[in-house]
Order: C-alpha cells, then structure tokens, then sequence
C-alpha cells in the first residue's frame, strides 16, 4: 500500500515544496464582503495583508467543503493508496471534521485517516512534512499518522500582536480594551496551549519587549529541534528575529515563513511569532 499526504492551505511551504514532496493541498476560503477566494491559490499572503488593511469590513474564513474534500480523496484514490489527512487545529476552524466528515462518506475508497495538526501555518508544516517523510519511507497509513501526532505534540506556538485593532473589529476585544491598550502601547503574546486552543501567555509594553518575550518563550522548551519565524507584513523584523534564534541555538535549523489569513484576519499586521518543535 502506498500512503499519500493531504493537508490544507494553512501549512504554509515555501513555493514547490509540497508538490516536490508529494503533498496534496486543499485550500481554505477568504471572503471579502461578497467576494471569496481560495487562500494561496487566488489570494496570496501579501494581497490578503493588502485587503485587510484597507478594507472596511473585516474578512472572514471558510473551510473547504466536503465536496472540495471528496474531489482530493477522489484524485488519490488509485488502487492501493492510503491517504493521510492533516489539518490545522481543530480549535481553529472545522476544517478538520468537514474532512473527518467527508472521508467518511468516502465509505473507504480510499481509507483516510484525519490527524488534528494542533497548529497551523510552519508549525503545520513540520507534522505534515515528517508524515511525508515517512511515507516515502514506504510506512504504512498508521505509521504515518502516527509520525504525525508524535510531531503534533512537541509543536508549540506563539505569537505577538502589534495592534488591537483586529482583535476589537472582529469581537475579540472591547472597544474600550482596544483603545487604552493601544494607547499604552499594549502587545500581548498569544499561542496555542497543548489542546490547539488560543491562550495568552503574556502582556508587554513596546515591540521590542513583544519580541525580546518571543525569543524568551523559544528557550523555555530547552534546546529545540527546529525553529520557524512566523511573519506576517514585517520581513526585515522576521530576519533579524531569526538571526537571534541561530544565535541562540546555533544546532537548530531555523526558517521564515508567513501567517496566513486564519490567524491575520484576528492578529493583523505586524504579528510576529515564533514556532518551536521540542526535540
């Protein structure tokens, strides 16, 4: 049996690989007031930034469909072939149970197993490119799911917000909160607990402070196996960010990659964050 990988559009690769790892990607919705576009595909990272600060209403995000997932499964479904499905934090969006949901109407042709990533953007990356490995590896379907959730589990994420702004517009804040956070110059860091649930882990003053906490919280998981720099609209910052972490653990692979719209649409431009996986 041949095992192929499928994940969603918010494990965010550097331009080919996914395809030169054999990754199938089934891409979120963003829609902006009466238009809806597929995330990666007719929206990229920058154009989506672009809309979201001049836009007056603030976008949404959609799942795919089952249909759009019985379509993937369908294109996978040669004679012999498993299909791994990973998918951003289920605390996130319902991404991962429309494709539960769809692949079990797929009656087993073909036999899918769905893994909750726990994460999502370059953290959603690592589990999925370690289930690709594996797979290529010739492991079978519960090996690989199982290479995944181990990886899952030592991913961790957090993120620092720069404005208030998108908190406040889409509920997430009171106005009032926003408005003298912002005037003291509020930045609160934020993450994902164990479970893929949103949780703050700190409140600073000043982007400088935000982001010298980044690297703070980095180093609380001791020494790491890989490191991602998550930017959103501030790529000088995202370098000098990852320059930091080399320093800091010179042993450790470190890359940038970009946040998407699942997290923009509430974080905004200027969000840093920094995504560890425990060795």
């Amino acid at each position: 049996m041949t095992v192929r990988v499928l994940t969603d559009s918010t494990a965010y690769f550097a331009p080919g690989e996914a395809a030169a790892r054999g990754v199938t990607i089934v891409p979120l919705y963003v829609i902006f007031g009466e238009t809806t576009y597929k995330d990666g595909v007719e929206l990229s990272i920058d154009e989506f930034f672009a809309k979201l600060v001049s836009s007056k209403d603030l976008p949404k995000t959609s799942q795919p469909s089952a249909g759009d997932f019985h379509d993937a499964y369908r294109s996978l479904g040669q004679p012999g072939v498993q299909v791994a499905a990973i998918h951003l934090s289920s605390h996130l969006s319902g991404t991962h149970n429309t494709s539960r949901m769809a692949a079990e109407q797929m009656a087993g042709h073909p036999p899918v197993e769905v893994v909750d990533s726990l994460t999502t953007s370059v953290g959603q990356a690592f589990v999925v490119r370690a289930a690709a490995e594996a797979a290529a590896r010739g492991a079978g379907l519960s090996d690989v799911t199982s290479v995944a959730r181990e990886v899952a589990a030592k991913v961790h994420t957090y993120l620092a917000i720069d404005t208030l702004q998108y908190l406040q517009r889409g509920g997430r804040l009171g106005r009032a909160q926003a408005f003298f956070g912002s005037a003291l110059d509020v930045k609160p860091i934020i993450g994902l607990d164990d479970e893929g649930k949103i949780a703050q882990f700190a409140k600073v003053r000043t982007r400088r402070k935000a982001l010298d906490t980044l690297l703070e919280l980095a180093g609380s998981r001791g020494t790491p196996r890989r490191l991602a720099v998550v930017d959103a609209t501030t790529p000088a910052d995202a370098q000098s960010v990852k320059i930091r972490l080399e320093r800091a653990f010179p042993n450790t692979p470190v890359e940038v990659g970009r946040a998407g719209p699942v997290i923009g649409v509430h974080a905004g431009p200027g969000m840093m964050g920094i995504q560890v996986e425990e060795v």
